[in-house]
C-alpha cells in the first residue's frame, strides 16, 4: 500500500514537470493571444509559477488588451522571426555551428525516433527548435507518469533516463544561455518573465534528474 502511494506521488510529480515543459514550450512558439494573456491572472497558474519563486506579469485589462497584444506580437517577430532577429531558437545555431540542420539537429531527431515521439505536422518548427525539444521532454515526463501509475516501474525509469540524457546532451547545454540572451534583449516583462521561467524550469529539472549542466 505505501508503495503503491509512493508511486502515485512520483507520477504526480512526472505530470506537474510536464505541465511546466509544455507551458514554456508554449509561450516560446508562439506570441500570446487574448486567451493566455487572460490566464496570467489565474489563480492556479500564479500559484504554480510562485512555487518556482516567480511572478507573472499582471494580465492586461480589458481596455489594454488590443494594445498589448499587439506590442508582444511585434516584440515577438522582432525577437525571434524577423531577418536579423537577436535571437534564434535553434539549438544548431545556438551551439555554434551556424546553421540549422546541422549535427544537433541530427542529434534531437535521433533522440525523437528512438523515443518514438513524432512531430506535429502542423507545426513547422525544425525539430532541434526550442518549442520542440521542450514539448519532447513534456512528452517523456507524461509517458513516466502513466507508466509508474500502471505500476511499472521499470519502464518509468527508462523513460526519465531518456530525460536525464536529452537534457545533459542538448537542451540544457543551450537552453540557459539562450534565457540570459532574451531577458538581456527585451525591456518587456512578459518576455522577461518567459527567460526567468525557462532557466528555472530547466535548472530546476537539471537537479532533480541529477543531469548537471
Amino acid at each position: 500500500m505505501n508503495e503503491r502511494k509512493k508511486e502515485n506521488g512520483k507520477a504526480e510529480e512526472a505530470r506537474a514537470r510536464a505541465g511546466l515543459y509544455r507551458l514554456v514550450a508554449h509561450m516560446v512558439a508562439q506570441e500570446p493571444d487574448e486567451a493566455f494573456l487572460r490566464e496570467l491572472n489565474a489563480t492556479g497558474f500564479r500559484e504554480t509559477v510562485a512555487s518556482l519563486g516567480l511572478s507573472p506579469p499582471p494580465a492586461p485589462t480589458s481596455t489594454e488588451a488590443d494594445v498589448t497584444r499587439e506590442e508582444l506580437a511585434v516584440e515577438y517577430a522582432r525577437l525571434f522571426l524577423l531577418p536579423g532577429a537577436p535571437l534564434h531558437p535553434y539549438e544548431s545555431v545556438q551551439r555554434g555551428e551556424g546553421q540549422l540542420w546541422g549535427e544537433a539537429t541530427a542529434g534531437v531527431q535521433e533522440a525523437y525516433r528512438e523515443a518514438g515521439f513524432e512531430l506535429n505536422p502542423e507545426v513547422h518548427h525544425v525539430p532541434d527548435h526550442l518549442a520542440v525539444e521542450l514539448e519532447f521532454m513534456a512528452h517523456l515526463a507524461t509517458k513516466e507518469a502513466e507508466r509508474l501509475a500502471a505500476g511499472s516501474t521499470e519502464e518509468a525509469e527508462a523513460l526519465q533516463k531518456r530525460q536525464k540524457s536529452f537534457l545533459r546532451n542538448h537542451l540544457g547545454t543551450w537552453a540557459v544561455a539562450f534565457a540570459h540572451t532574451l531577458k538581456a534583449e527585451t525591456s518587456q516583462r512578459y518576455f522577461q518573465f518567459l527567460a526567468d521561467l525557462l532557466e528555472t524550469v530547466i535548472k530546476s529539472d537539471a537537479y532533480f534528474l541529477d543531469a548537471p549542466l
